[in-house]
């Protein structure tokens, strides 16, 4: 087949806003990072040639191997499309991107939110098609062009979809699938799907039909669900031990009347909620910590404002000076009502008694304690863990809990990149990159992280992931659980013991899941049967080892056998024989 131009790409202008890696840094492999396919992975990317499909595997068990095997199948037959690799959030563009380059001699070309991918114009698509066989975008990215006009789905000749269990409503994901892809009658790119749950949201009602729900998904990528039996995935992923971690029923304590006062204020109104929600599930002592955290944030936000102005005061405009400001002032207000709040609270939380400095634990909530107990209890068997929260100053708050409580534990916090909810700033993917790396390198035993860890982010295997608040969902039960893939694993939900209506929800939670998982059963063991007749049943095994100047194989190896099991247990008439597996080969 025709190969790609690399030489086309070094002669284009400097106005280009395509920002490319240069040819020969890109051939560069890490064969040290390089991914042994494994037989599934082989197979399920054999399926994929001929028809859409949906795999549904669990976390850990290489969903992107099968991507990368298909990628290279077309980026062969179909040398003058390109494969677009689609991942649902920015963080996952460099991530995947590695993936692809590590594991593939494909040329791959990636654009994150800040490239300027805006400023394309059809040109610009048009030599990346020429001049690349991968592109690893995010999904706006992708509809904006096709919107535009700029680029065409019949440029495709494979569109895979990363966490596809996205596809719903208003996503980009499923605008491109109607808007566009359905209305092509001709030269459609093929379509692969990947997830580790295929449904979403449990809805509390007698009409919700798993097997509906993942029809939907089917339905919405034009494609089919597969999947493996677990007899399979088991010998790859690990699945941790599931427990409810109990605690006992907090009695509330009251706040204090100018705390609710306070609270009301326009220029605190915003933290209003979350301070009081953390007064309520984390205790007074938490609100005090989690005020400080507030005041140091806004504190920072103020100095980065004040050295921004002097920087720019001489080519702001009036306009943006009188911004800046309005904008400090408003910062000022906010520092100086937070600093009287902390003060008039740790008063009062000492008058009342709610406070020991002797007593570094007093003035915690009984689901703190929990926690504390919990992770002391296992500190000897955690390699490494993640407790999940809800909100970022949840994470913040109870990182510096643990800080005080238990300062050799080595804790730190991942937060996404969304703006939703106060508190702390997102975090840049710069900066959850490095908290990651530390993270892998033992520099961090436990991380507090919101629902970003869940999925996608290359996040090395736990053994210990608590989930900390109430779990939301099903894809998210199933998500944060594939956290603990060692082999030694927990995996625990906290609940408090008289909350019936979470422990019921709990409940149907894994009998969802078991019946997702019946779902996909069937399908699953005929696919069994398929692989093992179609993949073994005309290959040759050439597969031998080497001991002491003896090279034995599959083919020589019945003898060598029979002999040793007839010096164990003579008996007559003995055959042996090779069964052709999923997983290997058995002698029987």
């Amino acid at each position: 087949s025709k190969s790609k131009s690399k030489s086309k790409s070094k002669s284009k202008s400097k106005s280009n806003p395509i920002k490319k890696t240069p040819p020969k840094q890109m051939q560069i492999k890490n064969d040290e990072n390089r991914i042994n396919p494994r037989p599934y992975q082989e197979y399920l990317m054999s399926l994929a040639k001929n028809e859409n499909l949906i795999v549904v595997l669990p976390t850990g068990s290489g969903k992107t191997m099968i991507a990368v095997l298909l990628a290279r199948y077309f980026g062969e037959i179909e040398n003058d499309k390109i494969v677009i690799f689609l991942v649902p959030v920015i963080a996952l563009v460099e991530q995947q991107t590695n993936v692809f380059k590590n594991n593939s001699p494909l040329e791959v070309y990636s654009i994150a939110g800040g490239d300027g991918a805006g400023k394309f114009k059809k040109q610009n698509w048009n030599e990346i098609v020429k001049n690349y066989q991968v592109l690893i975008i995010t999904p706006q990215i992708l509809y904006d062009a096709l919107v535009s006009g700029s680029f065409f789905l019949e440029q495709v000749s494979l569109l895979i979809f990363d966490e596809c269990h996205k596809t719903r409503k208003a996503s980009p994901y499923n605008k491109i699938m109607k808007e566009f892809y359905e209305k092509l009658e001709n030269q459609r790119p093929r379509i692969l799907g990947l997830t580790a749950s295929p449904v979403g949201t449990i809805k509390n009602d007698s009409n919700f039909n798993i097997k509906l729900e993942i029809q939907k998904l089917e339905q919405l990528l034009n494609a089919t669900t597969v999947s493996l039996p677990p007899k399979i995935i088991q010998n790859f992923v690990n699945k941790p031990k599931l427990s409810i971690a109990k605690y006992k029923k907090q009695i509330p304590v009251d706040r204090p009347k100018f705390l609710n006062s306070a609270c009301k204020l326009n220029v605190i109104s915003k933290y209003s909620l979350i301070l009081i929600k953390i007064w309520r599930i984390l205790g007074p002592k938490a609100c005090l910590i989690s005020i400080q955290s507030l005041y140091d944030h806004i504190q920072q936000k103020r100095n980065f404002l004040i050295s921004s102005s002097s920087t720019s005061s001489s080519i702001s405009s009036s306009s943006s000076s009188s911004s800046s400001s309005s904008s400090l002032a408003k910062l000022n207000l906010i520092i100086s009502a937070l600093k009287l709040i902390q003060a008039g609270l740790k008063n009062y939380l000492e008058k009342e008694a709610l406070i020991d400095i002797s007593d570094p634990k007093k003035g915690f909530s009984n689901k703190v304690i929990a926690l504390y107990q919990l992770i002391n209890a296992f500190n000897d068997k955690i390699y490494s863990g993640i407790i999940f929260v809800k909100q970022r100053l949840f994470a913040q708050t109870l990182n510096k809990i643990f800080e005080e409580l238990y300062p050799e534990l080595k804790t730190a916090i991942l937060v996404g990149k969304n703006n939703s909810g106060p508190g702390i700033d997102k975090q840049k993917m710069q900066s959850q990159n490095k908290i990651i790396q530390q993270f892998k390198n033992k520099q961090f035993k436990i991380l507090f992280s919101t629902n970003v860890a869940e999925e996608g982010l290359d996040i090395p295997s736990c053994n210990f992931i608590v989930r900390f608040n109430r779990i939301r969902d099903l894809r998210s039960f199933i998500q944060s659980r594939g956290r603990a893939r060692e082999s030694e694993s927990f995996y625990f939900l906290m609940s408090s013991s008289d909350d019936n209506d979470y422990l019921e929800l709990i409940t149907q939670l894994i009998c969802k899941e078991r019946e997702m998982n019946h779902c996909l059963a069937s399908a699953a063991e005929n696919l069994e049967i398929k692989f093992t007749n179609e993949t073994y049943s005309n290959t040759k095994i050439n597969e031998s080892f080497d001991f002491k100047g003896t090279t034995i194989n599959i083919d020589n190896s019945l003898p060598h056998f029979k002999t040793y099991y007839m010096n164990l247990f003579p008996v007559n008439d003995l055959t042996f024989q090779f069964k052709k597996t999923i997983t290997g080969f058995i002698c029987f």
